[in-house]
């Protein structure tokens, strides 16, 4: 079996901030009082049948409910590999709702984890369905890890701090890697398989939240990193549109060069098909021949996809569907929203100020990597921002060094340059761009968001380079949603750590329950948060809150020119 992963998917364990799980360390978060005789267990019954969860509590001591590791689509192996996600099989008798799901298969330092049967969803509550109060906004989290590592498990991504609010909390798994996204670019093969796990998903919610206490009118996608750009995709897609009515991307969108790989795509079939002895064409063999071998040897391969070792690349991702039924994205995201055919739904959308540190670390923390950066600087730069060789690349190339380097060498003091680089292409301009297509057409709010606060926790410390210091780094703003002492163990947050906490949380939920982040001011949140206008407002989150206006110009105004040569947009 291909069961050993190359050093380069290593780096990968803590690619986006979403995926931080494959560390395995002590978890915070147990069950209070949770057993699976307990008489006074709550149960509920949904379409599939019954279930039966736990009682915990959040930070402040709230009592809250949890169901975990729910079926939200058959088990999407044997036949129905490569296949859009089926409806989930019911059972008789009371099916216990209190383990942890396993993850979806992905790459990790240590070989192949987690199994092909992973479509489970987790739903935390205040409360169950009753007849006295109105039920409450529900916020679904999609966890990121680029497509390829990650998973929902409330291990990782507990209800600790959020349902310190009245809303109701799901996370979920859905397919990874070459499961999840390998595509022929045909009706056979046509990808997207785990965006539609993602779909059948809010279609379990919109079925069953009910039973919850959720409001399945009043359902918020909220992720960060690729799980923001899953979010930004489903504002995209057609076959989403009504499951959900907010939307909260976090340093990601669908206009991120990472975010689609349908050009690429054939290609890397057909070289998967010679790593696995299939037959590449025609299609349908293919399948077949992929459907016969383990799917750990499958997940595998994905190691021999990547670029630059060291480096992470995103191999396999979300594809334009142009023919076929069931289509999750007819289109190019550019084109839907420069159509205007996207949801017109709120979205609150924004970046860290040091993000880019998700791919400098890896770099910086490498002699070898920053030789090759400073020498081979077009090829590095082309390939790890997925841009095709074409006319004027090499003064491209050379525009963008010139613009972050000047005359320099790169060496290992070029920490914020590199940093700012990835940030700036990979999260902050995409971000701008996508916002501000949608606030231009008008029938939605957009809020944006500048993320600047350094707490006592970082994720800098997990993405290769010890040395330097970040700042606000790359899924940092997930420390602040979620628990984080399942991957920071050994940091205790501060007392101001604890106000963002309160800061970021009620932003977020204030946003899941009225559509906009501050519906008054306080103590707490002492400024309005306007919507995205022509002046380019923005809250900056630091360790104050501040409004400000016209985020990062001369950055915008150069990957402006840059991805409209990539996308020959005009």
């Amino acid at each position: 079996m291909l069961n050993s992963v190359p050093k380069v998917v290593a780096v990968t364990v803590f690619l986006l901030a979403a995926a931080m799980f494959i560390i395995l360390v002590t978890v915070t978060y147990i069950p209070d009082g949770s057993c699976k005789s307990c008489e006074d267990a709550p149960i509920v019954m949904i379409r599939q049948g019954t279930l039966r969860g736990f009682h915990s509590a959040t930070r402040k001591g709230r009592k809250i409910i949890s169901f975990l590791s729910i079926p939200y689509a058959a088990p999407p192996i044997g036949e129905l590999r490569f296949e859009a996600p089926r409806p989930p099989n019911s059972w008789d008798g009371t099916r216990d709702a209190t383990e942890i799901a396993p993850m979806c298969l992905q790459p990790s330092s240590s070989g192949v984890l987690g199994q092909e049967d992973c479509l489970f969803l987790n739903v935390h509550t205040p409360k169950l369905l009753d007849e006295f109060s109105p039920p409450l906004p529900v916020m679904v989290w999609i966890h990121g890890g680029g497509f390829l590592v990650g998973t929902g498990n409330s291990k990782y991504f507990p209800p600790t701090y959020l349902l310190d609010h009245n809303v109701v909390l799901v996370t979920l798994n859905y397919r990874l890697g070459i499961l999840g996204f390998l595509s022929a670019v045909d009706e056979v093969l046509p990808g997207n398989y785990g965006m539609k796990d993602q779909v059948a998903a809010l279609v379990w919610v919109h079925e069953n939240i009910k039973k919850f206490g959720g409001n399945p009118n009043c359902v918020t996608l909220f992720g960060s990193s690729a799980g923001g750009t899953n979010v930004h995709f489903h504002v995209l897609s057609p076959i989403s549109k009504g499951l959900f009515h907010r939307a909260i991307t976090q340093s990601g969108t669908a206009l991120a060069p990472f975010a689609v790989s349908t050009e690429r795509a054939l290609n890397q079939t057909m070289k998967l098909a010679s790593l696995l002895g299939c037959p590449a064409v025609p299609t349908t063999k293919l399948v077949t021949c992929l459907r016969t071998k383990n799917a750990s040897d499958v997940a595998a391969t994905v190691s021999a996809f990547q670029m630059w070792e060291g480096i992470f690349t995103t191999a396999f991702a979300p594809v334009v569907e142009h023919s076929g039924s069931n289509r999750f994205l007819p289109d190019t995201p550019l084109n839907i929203l420069k159509a205007n055919k996207s949801a017109p739904v709120p979205r609150l959308t924004g970046v860290n100020a040091q993000d880019g540190c998700i791919i400098s670390e890896s770099i910086i923390g490498d002699p070898t990597k920053v030789i090759q950066m400073d020498k081979q600087f077009k090829d590095f730069v082309l390939d790890t921002l997925y841009f095709r060789r074409q006319e004027n690349d090499t003064s491209v190339a050379e525009t963008i060094r010139r613009f972050y380097f000047g005359n320099k060498h790169i060496d290992d003091e070029s920490v914020s340059e590199v940093t700012n680089m990835y940030t700036d292409s990979y999260f902050l301009y995409p971000m701008n761009w996508s916002a501000t297509l949608e606030a231009a057409a008008g029938n939605r709010k957009v809020y944006v968001y500048y993320f600047t606060y350094v707490g006592a926790a970082s994720n800098s410390i997990l993405y290769g380079d010890k040395e330097h210091n970040y700042g606000s780094c790359h899924g940092d703003e997930i420390l602040y949603l979620f628990p984080s002492k399942a991957i920071l163990p050994n940091v205790t947050q501060n007392e101001q750590d604890h106000r963002m906490i309160d800061i970021l949380t009620t932003l977020w939920t204030n946003f899941a329950k009225t559509g906009q982040p501050t519906d008054q001011v306080s103590s707490l949140v002492p400024v309005a948060w306007d919507a995205l206008t022509q002046a380019g407002n923005y809250l900056e989150i630091g360790v104050h809150l501040q409004r400000r206006t016209n985020l990062m110009p001369l950055p915008v105004s150069l990957w402006s020119s840059v991805f409209q040569w990539a996308y020959n947009d005009s």
